[in-house]
């Protein structure tokens, strides 16, 4: 039986530099291994020089013979121009090429080590996933699970589309209170409202002892 899967790396690859303007910068791409699991099924794994993303398989829609296309992924630092940034604190961001034809289903694999998840105070749970539609960003399925020491989470799409994809978890918060830090309730006192309030009562009270000893005397 023929191959049904044809994909191919480092080709028609978009240029970024536009979206990405000054504040982000492409640190790392990767050209995956390509391996067919089935006659409807492939998987594009990438190298570790892409952090994160592990790999993108697909799965062949019902009534094609044939699947062409590009994959590539190139890992993001810092907050593309034309896109922005989900909410939350980012992961993982990457702009990844793939066919964009005859699919019907695409999984994004992650790998998150648990302690990068511990350094952000978060769980595998708490993760979002989300793909840029050109306009925003759509928060789209992932299921997590911990494995040994990482935490792989998986996100399902029903079509594919080269674009970004963010991996999130939730926004890191300070230890300050909303009325006051480090759980001071933010109360004070009178004597603190008014500077040197109470040695003025103290000196009025002197004097006043002075006042009436003077008279009796």
């Amino acid at each position: 039986m023929s191959q049904t899967f044809h994909l191919s790396t480092g080709v028609d690859e978009p240029n970024i530099s536009s979206e990405l303007g000054d504040q982000a910068t492409i640190t790392s791409e990767s050209e995956p291994l390509i391996r067919s699991e089935s006659d409807t099924r492939s998987t594009a794994t990438f190298l570790r020089s892409i952090p994160i993303l592990r790999s993108v398989s697909f799965v062949k829609a019902n009534g094609f013979d044939e699947f062409d296309g590009t994959v590539n992924a190139r890992n993001i630092d810092g907050e593309p121009a034309a896109t922005g940034v989900p909410d939350g604190t980012v992961v993982s961001l990457t702009h990844v090429t793939m066919p964009n034809q005859n699919v019907s289903q695409v999984e994004l694999r992650y790998e998150v080590p648990n302690s990068r998840l511990s350094e952000l105070g978060t769980s595998g749970d708490e993760l979002t996933a989300h793909r840029f539609d050109g306009s925003n960003w759509q928060e789209i399925d992932l299921e997590s699970r911990e494995t040994g020491n990482n935490t792989v989470a998986t996100a399902q799409l029903s079509s594919t589309t080269t674009s970004y994809f963010a991996l999130m978890a939730p926004a890191v918060e300070n230890g300050d209170t909303a009325t006051g830090q480090d759980g001071d309730d933010g109360e004070t006192s009178s004597d603190d409202a008014v500077p040197g309030f109470g040695i003025i009562v103290s000196l009025i009270a002197i004097i006043a002892i002075v006042v009436v000893v003077s008279r009796r005397e």
